[in-house]
């Protein structure tokens, strides 16, 4: 970011940050700050009531493009205030009590594991416990505060948590990938299924492309489904019905799998892999940067 654009973003965060704090008062607590997130960082906005010990994170980065495109501040603002109060309201947060975070028999069965690559967020793990996987990626524990709807309301466990509950990371990470399991469940779909069901299988001109046939592997969400990889179970299950297979990491949500016709090039996958990277997938979702061989009798063999 150039000194422009730096000075810009600086100047909108003030704006906003005085905005909301003029229109909340003196109880409020309004603070922005520099979070890490899988690929990216974000300026996250926090929100906090007299009484309070916990708030959602507001990414303010959509609201900046709006305030570059002169939308009025005042409609941005209140629809700042609107997401935090409606938050507030489902996570009941004024009421939440955050001491069990302290006693790790009260949090171990809130943990999960989620995913990510190790080489694009070597900032994130500096802070936070992990375990490496394959060559390129990273099992990060997180803290399920709130189950919802649409996805789940979480922390990511860092290094100070860890040392409070007393606990090593090896154990950390074996507990939170059994729960993840039990929390989010496995979910195995033909690609051609998953098109249909989108309504996007007529748009493909030629759909017998999927030969051998594509399967996309993630959890019952489909929200950092591609953790799923992990349940060594399910990969060999796939291998016994499909024989060897590829991998492609195709996003945080899911795995590709493509049985091996022994015709297949895995650097002619690796390259598609990081085309759809480069086209399609947002950059604070991209997972692998190339394609994997699974054997049914030796699991993954790196090529």
């Amino acid at each position: 970011m150039n000194k422009e654009s730096n000075k810009l973003k600086n100047e909108m965060k003030l704006l906003i940050m005085e905005e909301i704090t003029k229109k909340l008062g003196n109880d409020f607590n309004v603070t922005i700050n520099e979070v890490l997130k899988t690929n990216v960082k974000r300026d996250g906005l926090t929100i906090l009531k007299k009484g309070e010990c916990i708030s959602p994170t507001i990414y303010l980065e959509p609201y900046y493009l709006r305030l570059i495109q002169k939308e009025d501040i005042s409609i941005i603002i209140d629809e700042i205030i609107s997401l935090y109060e409606r938050a507030n309201k489902n996570g009941n947060n004024a009421a939440f009590d955050v001491s069990f975070i302290k006693d790790f028999d009260q949090i171990k069965d809130k943990l999960f594991v989620r995913l990510i690559n190790r080489h694009m967020n070597k900032e994130l793990l500096n802070e936070s416990p992990y375990a490496y996987f394959l060559d390129d990626f990273a099992i990060v524990p997180y803290c399920a505060v709130d189950m919802v709807e649409d996805g789940v309301a979480s922390f990511r466990v860092l290094n100070p948590h860890m040392q409070m509950w007393g606990v090593e990371t090896n154990e950390l990470i074996e507990i939170a990938i059994a729960n993840t399991r039990a929390m989010f469940g496995v979910e195995l779909q033909n690609m051609m299924d998953v098109l249909f069901g989108m309504g996007a299988i007529e748009q493909l001109p030629f759909p017998e492309v999927f030969n051998p046939p594509m399967f996309v592997l993630t959890n019952k969400q489909k929200l950092n489904g591609a953790s799923v990889v992990l349940f060594d179970d399910v990969l060999k299950s796939f291998a016994k019905e499909h024989g060897n297979f590829y991998v492609i990491f195709s996003s945080v949500h899911e795995c590709l799998l493509i049985p091996d016709d022994y015709q297949m090039d895995i650097d002619a996958l690796t390259s598609m892999n990081r085309q759809v990277n480069d086209n399609e997938v947002a950059c604070d979702e991209v997972l692998g940067t190339k394609a994997y061989f699974y054997d049914e009798e030796k699991g993954f063999v790196i090529k």
